[in-house]
């Protein structure tokens, strides 16, 4: 998702790109922006850890795998537009990729993160995302060393809380509820 906040093509902040199409009917970019998650209360844990790496990556410290990768998604579906890209990498259940061409070059990722984040919720009207069967045409070149961050170190993970083992789904089970999760409800 910084990698979008980066590249020319799509918003440079964070929930300009994470709610940029949560208005279209044909469903959203990030499944969490409309499909009710963001009514549930985190878990303190899990708030706390992800706090800590959202500090971390926006101070800098990349996943060095996820390279150049501007989508992804879950094994559990394949979207229209896989094929497009080139595939970048595996990451537990989610393929990583990037466009083809000059917009799947690092020269692509010539935006600043400017910080200033909206307030959430669906904007009432956004230009749509970009097409990723249309790369889109640079709109500017960075030098690599204009927007390179020096890395952050990261901290060492705290300890997870056991859950009770009857509470738990079966190791890679989808709840039925969220099976079609991240699926187009039609095809923009």
């Amino acid at each position: 998702m910084l990698n979008r906040v980066a590249h020319t093509a799509w918003p440079n902040t964070v929930c300009g790109v994470v709610y940029q199409g949560s208005e279209r009917s044909t469903g959203c970019q990030f499944s969490f922006t409309c499909d009710g998650s963001l009514a549930r209360v985190p878990s303190a844990n899990f708030w706390v850890r992800a706090s800590r790496i959202a500090r971390e990556a926006l101070a800098g410290s990349v996943y060095a795998p996820v390279g150049l990768a501007t989508h992804y998604h879950t094994l559990a579906v394949h979207p229209y537009w896989a094929d497009s890209l080139e595939q970048v990498t595996v990451i537990g259940a989610h393929q990583f990729y990037r466009w083809t061409g000059p917009a799947g070059t690092r020269a692509a990722f010539a935006m600043h993160y400017r910080g200033g984040e909206p307030l959430p919720g669906r904007a009432p009207s956004s230009p749509p995302p970009p097409d990723p069967l249309s790369p889109p045409v640079l709109q500017t070149v960075a030098a690599l060393s204009e927007f390179t961050a020096a890395p952050v170190a990261p901290a060492p993970l705290p300890e997870p809380v056991a859950a009770p083992a009857d509470n738990l789904p079966a190791s890679g089970s989808v709840r039925a509820e969220y099976a079609n999760s991240g699926a187009w409800l039609t095809r923009p």
